[in-house]
């Protein structure tokens, strides 16, 4: 009978078991979890759909009443499709409802439509058409929408209409990061904003640095009117003297290398490389 290696407590052969690696310990610890918190999908710094309408509501309410109520629709160019998102299949149902949010996505040149663009200007983690006639949605089998497709779902409404049927549990994640982050970041931002103004009103009403700034500016600006004056009256001048200069150094450089001029560059040149070889020697003996 030959040799059996010894085993461990649980019965598992020493020889076959691993040893404790703490690299690759910590890099599936780190690169493991953010991989299941994170994963694939949009972005974390990508707008989720609800920041997106609610920024499209607030522009909405900063419109006057006739482009609010009765906007004007341009047609859509050649060469792009118009889309509508909507939250859910409920909201699309409710025909009184408008989409929460619209945009025009070009096509590809052979007339399909690439879902991924249009996941990608929505930070949409899936997107699924909705067909206009049965109001359900349908899943494409791949991530293009054929041309015929395309004027199909377009046909009814001059837009194809998505929703996002479900989000990731990574993609909730991260929305639930910018959920809680951006007011935040949004409130620093407005004290920075706040405390500026005040800064600037305070050295307004009681210091002179806006005059000087005011008077520095104009003299600067002053300075660069008279200088593309000068130019402009001068520019023949200018040109001639840009000529003069490139003739000048193209004769240089034709008398150094036909030796009519000497400027000793030889000479300083051997004189260096003999004190460095002599200092060399020197410090060698030494």
């Amino acid at each position: 009978m030959g040799y059996l290696p010894p085993r461990g407590p649980n019965g598992r052969r020493r020889d076959m078991v691993k040893p404790f690696d703490i690299h690759e310990f910590i890099y599936e610890l780190v690169i493991g979890w953010s991989r299941s918190a994170f994963g694939h999908g949009p972005s974390i710094f990508t707008k989720s759909p609800q920041e997106l309408d609610f920024d499209a509501i607030r522009e909405r309410n900063r419109m006057s009443y006739a482009m609010k109520h009765f906007p004007k629709r341009e047609p859509t160019p050649p060469g792009y499709i118009r889309v509508h998102f909507f939250a859910s299949l409920d909201l699309f149902r409710q025909m009184e409802r408008k989409p929460n949010l619209v945009a025009l996505i070009p096509l590809e040149p052979s007339g399909e439509l690439d879902l991924k663009r249009v996941r990608d200007v929505w930070g949409l983690d899936s997107c699924s058409p909705i067909d206009p006639l049965r109001w359900t949605t349908f899943g494409p089998t791949s991530d293009r929408l054929s041309p015929l497709a395309v004027h199909i779902l377009a046909e009814r409404h001059a837009a194809i209409n998505f929703i996002e049927p479900h989000v990731s549990g990574s993609t909730r994640r991260k929305r639930a990061i910018r959920a809680r982050f951006v007011p935040w970041w949004q409130w620093m931002r407005n004290t920075y904003h706040i405390n500026q103004f005040r800064v600037e009103d305070f050295v307004q009403r009681h210091t002179s640095l806006i005059i000087w700034h005011q008077e520095a500016v104009q003299w600067g600006r002053g300075v660069v009117w008279r200088v593309e004056k000068w130019m402009s009256e001068h520019d023949e001048v200018l040109r001639m003297l840009f000529a003069l200069l490139i003739l000048a150094f193209i004769l240089l450089i034709v008398s150094v290398t036909g030796g009519f001029i000497d400027l000793g560059l030889s000479n300083y040149a051997m004189s260096w490389v003999g004190a460095g070889m002599k200092k060399t020697t020197e410090m060698a003996l030494s």
